[in-house]
């Protein structure tokens, strides 16, 4: 199946681009939920196909938001996630900005003053991904107790999700979706 654009992720205009999906992941982005849960097998392209469209969904519908993506610790997002999605951001059309090229999001430092400021402030970026418009991705590692002790977001990703503590994910993580009613209604 073949979008030609995909409007719902803020890619539009010159900017347009062609991204394929297979039929599972057209099938689970064609109505872009406010809560989705994926069950499939390893190769199905959840994090590319599906994951990165619908985080980028979110940082188009809801500027300046904050956004968690969980994972078992800071490196296993680093090392096993954070490539793919970046790869599906870039066949998104969103690239990594840098002071020699700008783009659509940078990771683990401060974003270009020029960029608005999320509507729940970030003091230390390390573990962030900030977008053009404000939107944020706080990583969370459920290996530290309390990491995601006083977030306040409005929207979560969990990859792999069955390798988390069930238990933590329902007594420190889902607590923290909050905030901001005002700016984003239901649409979290």
């Amino acid at each position: 199946i073949m979008l030609s654009t995909l409007a719902n992720v803020g890619v539009t205009g010159e900017n347009a681009v062609q991204f394929t999906l297979n039929k599972f992941q057209a099938q689970a982005l064609t109505v872009m939920p406010n809560e989705m849960w994926i069950v499939a097998a390893r190769g199905t392209g959840k994090t590319i196909g599906i994951e990165a469209p619908w985080i980028l969904h979110k940082v188009s519908a809801m500027p300046r938001s904050n956004g968690g993506f969980i994972g078992q610790t800071f490196a296993q997002i680093e090392e096993k996630l954070l490539q793919p999605l970046q790869m599906a951001f870039q066949q998104l059309g969103y690239k990594k900005h840098t002071t020699k090229e700008p783009g659509q999001y940078v990771y683990g430092k401060k974003p270009p003053e020029e960029w608005p400021e999320p509507l729940t402030p970030i003091i230390d970026y390390s573990h962030v991904m900030t977008f053009y418009n404000g939107t944020t991705l706080e990583f969370i590692s459920l290996h530290l107790q309390g990491s995601a002790n006083a977030k306040s977001l409005q929207w979560l990703v969990a990859d792999e999700a069955k390798y988390l503590n069930q238990e933590r994910l329902q007594t420190e993580v889902f607590p923290i979706l909050r905030g901001h009613i005002d700016a984003f209604g239901d649409s979290a």
